[in-house]
């Protein structure tokens, strides 16, 4: 990544600014409202097609083929994945409902085309796109931080109410995944920069932490210490190959400090807001020791997520593993699980693990489609 960094220093030219102007309207998708629509998500998928379709032609059209991008190892292996998913229109339980999330499969596909077309020979984009993700970062967290101050019946009963807390993600879980995947990017913005500017950073670092333990998405817990883990371990490890250059002290400090201030400020918050509410027996997971504490692999830690795989993975061996109920249809195959215990008419919409849905919905095929792609990706990035 130096060499990233010592990159020509040279200003920016109008083709080098249009990657990252085609990565900023993809970001700005986060901020697209609901509009009250019952699929919260629903305006953010119009938004994207309307991207795609314009960047597209923007792209593709000047040139007679995109045959680079096209002959990519990983647009290939992704071809594959989608061509899995295709097949299981064959065997869907519901037609309609799989053409719909086969489209937003195939958006999702025509995104990373764009992109991948529109960054190429562009050596200095991971530097310029690191500082944007980052910009993007901070306000969602100033904008996430004065929507749980700003209202007191957040503010107060948000033990309780968790939820109220979403932005545009639909829910908890989505927004505190959706902050994890700037979390990279904005570790090497912070070690890139310089003076006041990473000073801002170990701010903002505060305030990220601060952010995931009100969220208190337990998998960005996870993820969180793996991805810090990781960078601390590449940071010390490029101290031992290019010695002398760096103050390793001072950097290791710089994410340590503002982590450490995060979660002494995250815990006096929580107990702050545990001490408003009157029925305390309603409270858990009242403080951030408790809230990692909270991670077990059991159904009830897991909010029954434990069951709805073991139901996913009794789906497939009795359906048959190359045929699933179809891509999108498992809100429809696990009615025959969940009627024996859920009395709500609201079921499950996912699995909540992607890989034991996709072999639910699209088959083994599928599965074994989407790991493939990952380990092309993998090993690119090697």
């Amino acid at each position: 990544m130096d060499g990233l960094k010592n990159s020509q220093h040279k200003p920016f030219t109008r083709t080098e600014y249009f990657p990252l102007l085609v990565l900023f309207l993809y970001l700005l998708v986060e901020f697209i409202p609901s509009f009250k629509s019952w699929d919260a998500n629903g305006p953010q998928w119009i938004y994207l097609s309307l991207v795609n379709a314009v960047v597209g032609l923007i792209i593709w059209y000047p040139k007679s083929s995109p045959i680079e991008t096209a002959n990519h190892v990983v647009t290939k292996s992704y071809l594959i994945f989608l061509t899995s998913l295709t097949l299981s229109l064959l065997f869907t339980v519901n037609l309609p409902e799989s053409v719909f999330t086969l489209l937003r499969y195939f958006s999702t596909f025509l995104i990373f085309f764009n992109l991948s077309g529109v960054i190429q020979d562009q050596s200095r984009f991971f530097k310029s796109a690191s500082y944007l993700i980052s910009a993007l970062l901070c306000i969602q967290l100033v904008w996430l931080l004065f929507t749980y101050f700003g209202d007191p019946v957040i503010y107060e009963e948000f033990l309780n109410k968790a939820d109220t807390i979403q932005l545009n993600a639909g829910n908890k879980n989505i927004l505190a995944a959706t902050l994890m995947m700037k979390y990279p990017f904005f570790l090497y913005a912070l070690y890139i920069s310089k003076g006041w500017l990473k000073v801002l950073y170990g701010f903002m670092l505060a305030g990220f932490v601060i952010l995931l333990f009100l969220i208190s998405s337990r998998s960005s817990f996870i993820s969180f210490s793996l991805v810090t883990l990781i960078y601390v371990c590449w940071m010390f490890l490029k101290h031992k190959l290019i010695s002398g250059k760096r103050n390793i002290k001072l950097e290791f400090a710089l994410i340590v400090f503002p982590i450490l201030c995060g979660i002494v400020l995250a815990n006096g918050i929580i107990k702050n807001s545990t001490n408003k509410i009157q029925d305390k027996n309603t409270v858990q997971n009242a403080s951030v020791v408790n809230r990692v504490a909270s991670i077990q692999l059991n159904n009830q830690a897991s909010n029954g997520r434990i069951k709805q795989w073991k139901d996913a993975l009794n789906y497939i061996w009795q359906r048959n593993i190359f045929q699933g109920s179809g891509v999108g249809n498992w809100k429809l195959a696990s009615i025959q699980y969940e009627k024996n215990f859920n009395l709500d008419y609201v079921v499950n919409l996912n699995v909540h693990n992607d890989f034991i849905q996709l072999a639910a919905e699209g088959g083994i095929q599928s599965f074994i489609g989407f790991v493939f792609l990952i380990i092309m990706m993998g090993y690119l990035l090697i």
